[in-house]
Order: C-alpha cells, then sequence, then structure tokens
C-alpha cells in the first residue's frame, strides 16, 4: 500500500484565494489533517462554539452532502434546530469534511493571522488514519483534499458573515424607506408625523427625493447581498 503522508509536509497555511480568510492546516497525533479557517473579530459567530445556535443566514438555503456536515452533527443538530426561526446550529451550516469540530483559539504556537478558528479533522469513518492499522478500505485525505475542502468552508463563513451584516443593512434601509415613505405621505396630507412636527406641504418635492433615494438604498442593499454571496458560492 503506498503511503502518501510520508511524502506531504506536516503543516501549510495558507490566505484562502476567495475569502481573503487565513487557513491553517495541521497533522495530528494520529498523522490525519486537521484544517483550521480564522475568522476576523467583526464576523457574526466569532467566539462562537460550533454547538451554539445562530441565525442561519438566508444565503444557506442550499442542498448538502451528509459528508460534509456529519451525520452526528445532523442528528444533533435536528433535535436542537428551530427552523420555524430560522435558527440552527452553526456546524450543519459549514460545509467541510464531516463537520465542523473545532472552535477556539488556535492551539499551535505564533499564530496571529486571526483570534478565532473554525476547524475540521480527517478522523471519521471511512477516512483511512496513518497510524491506526486499517481493518475497512478506507481513504486517505491528503493534502489537496483537505485544502479544497478548508476553502469550501471558508466561503461558508464568508457568506455567513456577507448575508447576516448585509441583512442589518437591508433592515436599516427598509427602515429609512418606510420613515420616507410615511413621512411623504403625512406631508402631502398637510399632516407630519410627530417625530418630524416640522414636516409640511411645501417639503413634498423634497420628500418625494429622500423616498426615491431610500428606495435605491433597500436595491442597492440587496443586489450587493446577493452579487457576493453568488461570488462565493461559484467561487
Amino acid at each position: 500500500m503506498s503511503e502518501p503522508w510520508k511524502t506531504e509536509p506536516d503543516a501549510l497555511d495558507f490566505i484562502d484565494d476567495a475569502t481573503g480568510y487565513p487557513v491553517a492546516l495541521r497533522r495530528n497525533h494520529m498523522g490525519a489533517w486537521c484544517a483550521y479557517i480564522g475568522v476576523p473579530k467583526d464576523h457574526p459567530w466569532h467566539g462562537n462554539r460550533c454547538p451554539d445556535l445562530v441565525k442561519a443566514p438566508w444565503a444557506f438555503e442550499r442542498s448538502v452532502d451528509v459528508a460534509e456536515l456529519g451525520a452526528i452533527n445532523l442528528y444533533l443538530g435536528a433535535a436542537r434546530a428551530r427552523p420555524e426561526e430560522g435558527i440552527y446550529p452553526i456546524d450543519v451550516l459549514v460545509r467541510c469534511h464531516g463537520g465542523l469540530t473545532y472552535s477556539a483559539e488556535a492551539w499551535w504556537e505564533d499564530e496571529t493571522r486571526a483570534s478565532w478558528w473554525f476547524g475540521f479533522d480527517c478522523t471519521h469513518a471511512g477516512d483511512l488514519v496513518p497510524t491506526i492499522p486499517p481493518s475497512y478500505d478506507g481513504i486517505y485525505r491528503n493534502m489537496e483534499f483537505v485544502r479544497a475542502a478548508a476553502s469550501k468552508a471558508a466561503r461558508d463563513l464568508r457568506v455567513a458573515a456577507v448575508s447576516l451584516c448585509m441583512s442589518d443593512a437591508f433592515e436599516i434601509a427598509c427602515g429609512e424607506h418606510w420613515l420616507a415613505y410615511h413621512r411623504l405621505i403625512h406631508a402631502a396630507r398637510g399632516w407630519a408625523l410627530p417625530t418630524h412636527p416640522g414636516d409640511s406641504l411645501a417639503d413634498v418635492p423634497n420628500l418625494i427625493a429622500d423616498f426615491e433615494q431610500a428606495a435605491t438604498r433597500v436595491a442597492q442593499t440587496a443586489r450587493e447581498a446577493a452579487a457576493e454571496t453568488e461570488a462565493l458560492h461559484d467561487a
């Protein structure tokens, strides 16, 4: 039997091209690869653990493979998720290999690229682990396989950041649009909102312009969110 792990390095650091997130590959004490993706401090999941319940980004409405999330993660996640509220554990939202198994600061030395990392390992059923005599026809997950799986996880983590932040921006833009609409309607009738008692018929032209600008911001925010998440899914 060939032993490809003997010709591979034991560590690899790189920046994921599609997301700009730092990635660290480390071989564990059993000779199998583990992968870690660092998220910035402003990421909505920074400091969260894999099983934590979070609001699922709308962009995560896509098909997945059980092998990418882990059967155990899916089983436990189904018991804890609240789909009617859009609430799910993080570990069923990020695709990788066998599901996320790590969420913490970096355990390896001299790591300054990020302060919080999500990771996965290659010691699951069906994986050939170099230090364990194979009793079945397992598959060795080589460095290139793990690198590709880490990049997929990085894209999902970035999609979460983009769509959740854009959801907040979209909500703000919709609120501004709603306010501009009601100020316009009230002023056109010769009234004024309690929050804007100075509005009058004379302000209608300016209020129309404010309403149109607010509508443009709503549409632009939606387009920006859709464009970036689509690009990440296609990367």
